[in-house]
């Protein structure tokens, strides 16, 4: 039987985001884990004001195609010169999957509405992706029945969907009102697509962690991220041929925000941010790595008013308030949730601490890329694998 120990002195941020047990029996520097959340609230944060600069010169679809197959290229080549095992064919075909829910419908649709729409706005939609989360991924109980909503979850989605109507239905309504105006009309087509770009992210991270849970992934969590960015980024690029999309130099060589912004959002959006995420999986329980949901639209919405300009309405503001404190409700209350799982969860977590980790040799466990979620428990999406894996 453990013993409680010596009381934990460190900051309160520090043993908030690294619970005493978590630093003692997984051998990450303090230093290392705030290096990384540094980078995942922050880098984050900052991808979606990048986007609204690359989009100056880019097309959308062209765009976050081109940012996400350079980085899996990277990333791919980079484990090729480790001997890290290649993947099978079936990981390959859910590795496309994922990367058509998580890039193409998820950052594809966020990178088209950063065209037209604040940066601020943008990641403040974005932030419900947790409601999204709890809808879908309902836990089962060992009868293997869903559990009922929590009270104070359910109270947080509603409420953080109130912050959602805020934003979207004025947007909604001057384009319906103004059908004319072109630049009405694509206000609220991206404020559509942003609510619609959270919930692909959410089905995507639900599948990813299903397949996994269920044994039908061997490779690492690296592998999976580097072909799941390479299989979205073309496919991305397919759509983007199709749209005739159209490449201008002159646009793209105006002013250097967006080049600039481009080499920004692969190394710092794609590989060091995704990165950190994936490492952090590793070491730090998923329930506090959600809290970047609601860290990232703050950051957002401070650079675009320092950076560029963006007016905070007071709209805005209240919309973030309530979106933001919604989910800061729903992650806490989430992670004190038991699901019927927990106890085999302990003991697969016990046996891959005593085995040593990954044998496909990326060292780490996770769910292949994608938002955080609770891969113990029996969400809605079991016959999709069934019939998609």
């Amino acid at each position: 039987m453990l013993s409680k120990g010596p009381p934990d002195r460190r900051p309160l941020f520090i043993s908030h985001i690294m619970p005493a047990q978590v630093s003692q029996t997984r051998a990450a520097s303090t230093l290392m884990i705030v290096l990384a959340f540094f980078c995942l609230y922050f880098f984050w944060g900052s991808t979606y004001l990048a986007l609204r600069w690359a989009r100056e010169g880019f097309p959308p679809f062209f765009l976050s195609g081109v940012r996400n197959l350079i980085a899996g290229l990277i990333i791919h080549f980079l484990l090729n010169l480790r001997g890290v095992p290649r993947a099978t064919a079936r990981e390959w075909k859910i590795s496309a999957i994922i990367g058509a829910l998580l890039l193409v419908g998820g950052n594809g649709l966020v990178t088209f509405a950063s065209g037209f729409l604040k940066s601020g706005i943008v990641a403040v939609l974005i932030a419900m992706l947790p409601m999204w989360m709890v809808i879908l991924d309902r836990p089962r109980n060992a009868e293997g029945r869903r559990d009922p909503f929590n009270l104070v979850i359910l109270g947080g989605v509603l409420v953080g969907f109130g912050g959602v109507l805020i934003l979207v239905i004025p947007k909604l309504r001057e384009a319906l009102t103004h059908l004319g105006d072109h630049g009405a009309v694509m206000e609220g087509l991206a404020a559509a697509a942003t609510v619609a770009s959270s919930l692909c992210w959410a089905c995507g991270s639900i599948y990813s962690a299903r397949v996994r849970q269920r044994g039908q992934i061997s490779a690492g969590a690296f592998r999976m991220t580097g072909m799941q960015l390479m299989l979205g980024g073309t496919m991305l690029l397919v759509i983007s041929l199709a749209a005739r999309e159209h490449v201008s130099k002159a646009d793209v060589l105006a002013t250097p925000y967006p080049l600039g912004s481009l080499a920004y959002l692969i190394v710092f959006g794609s590989l060091l941010g995704f990165t950190s995420y994936i490492w952090l999986l590793g070491v730090v329980p998923s329930s506090r790595i959600s809290t970047y949901a609601y860290v990232n639209p703050i950051v957002a919405v401070g650079l675009g008013w320092l950076l560029a300009g963006e007016r905070l309405t007071i709209w805005m503001g209240l919309a973030a308030v309530v979106i933001i404190a919604s989910v800061a409700v729903i992650v806490s209350a989430r992670s004190r949730t038991p699901t019927a799982g927990d106890d085999q969860a302990r003991a697969d977590e016990h046996g891959d601490r005593a085995g040593g980790g990954d044998e496909r040799g990326d060292g780490v466990e996770q769910d292949g890329g994608g938002a955080p979620v609770d891969d113990r428990t029996g969400g809605d999406f079991s016959k999709v694998v069934d019939r998609l894996g």
